[in-house]
């Protein structure tokens, strides 16, 4: 019996992938460079820590912001930007674990900034949560 070429399990494959729907590769599109960026921001953050630890302290006059306090939040939204990114790339690829992934880490953030940071911004947390919502209706075409 003879083995199939490289070139026919290729097309095997091919057969059983399910298009990604061009609203879906748009939106992930925008959410990569709106994390991207994100990250970049807070890797930047943790790099220079002296202006994010001013920035801090003047938006909380109330509390006394140390460096250990800005390495915690900075490396911590590095993290979560960091599980964000890597379900994006996952949904990309049509994985569903990618939607959870990048949901807990989108649903992690929005919470520390309203319960943890006090950070009250109706408008960015109705654009995240919108836009989990939308990669959600996309859930049942990924595998």
């Amino acid at each position: 019996m003879e083995e199939p070429s490289l070139k026919q399990i290729d097309i095997q494959q091919g057969k059983n992938k399910k298009p990604r729907p061009l609203g879906l590769s748009i939106l992930l599109i925008f959410t990569f460079v709106f994390n991207g960026l994100l990250f970049g921001a807070m890797l930047t953050g943790f790099l220079s820590r002296d202006l994010v630890q001013e920035i801090l302290q003047q938006h909380y006059k109330q509390l006394v912001i140390t460096n250990r306090a800005v390495m915690f939040i900075t490396g911590t939204g590095i993290c979560l930007a960091g599980i964000s990114l890597t379900g994006i790339v996952m949904m990309w690829l049509m994985r569903q674990i990618g939607f959870y992934l990048f949901a807990a880490g989108q649903l992690i953030f929005l919470i520390s900034l309203v319960f943890v940071l006090k950070s009250f911004d109706i408008i960015n947390i109705s654009i995240a949560l919108f836009i989990i919502l939308l990669i959600g209706a996309h859930l049942k075409m990924m595998r």
